[in-house]
């Protein structure tokens, strides 16, 4: 009978000292886990800002050059124009007709009814950030020149 009751004892005594450990365990390991997605968060957050700080340079320097040519050289001048790995320019108008693209199924044609597959009036939404701001930011889905996949797209517009 003392062995059983001893049994009994260190039983006892073990499964609350496991569960403690388990969940200190469990405890610890969603508190790294919430960390872990904390620190993505923010690097995500300082990446689209530099991203965002990067478009918007390029654009601005895209403007500063063709901005004393004439209309039809800056039209040509800006399809030539490329910044990092598949980066290119274009000019629409407050009408939603695509002035000049590097792709020429969009250019000289009315895209107010292009969007994307969420949704997204591309034009439409770039013309409303400018016209409330003078300038903008856009996200959508886009199929970027020589490639077959959508992909997310950051735009960044500006009234010139």
């Amino acid at each position: 009978m003392r062995q059983s009751l001893k049994k009994q004892i260190l039983i006892f005594t073990i499964i609350p000292v496991i569960a403690a450990f388990s969940l200190a365990v469990y405890i610890a390991a969603n508190s790294i886990i919430s960390s872990g997605r904390d620190s993505v968060k923010v690097y995500q957050t300082a990446l689209l800002g530099e991203r965002r700080a990067a478009i918007k340079n390029y654009v601005e320097l895209a403007i500063k050059s063709i901005e004393d040519l004439s209309q039809k050289q800056a039209m040509q001048d800006i399809k030539k124009m490329r910044y990092g790995k598949s980066g290119y320019f274009w000019i629409n108008d407050f009408n939603n007709f695509m002035i000049s693209h590097v792709d020429p199924n969009l250019e000289g044609k009315d895209q107010s009814d292009l969007k994307d597959p969420n949704g997204i009036y591309i034009l439409k939404e770039i013309v409303k950030a400018c016209r409330e701001n003078g300038e903008g930011y856009v996200s959508y889905m886009w199929k970027k020149p020589d490639e077959d996949k959508l992909q997310p797209k950051l735009t960044y517009a500006k009234v010139i």
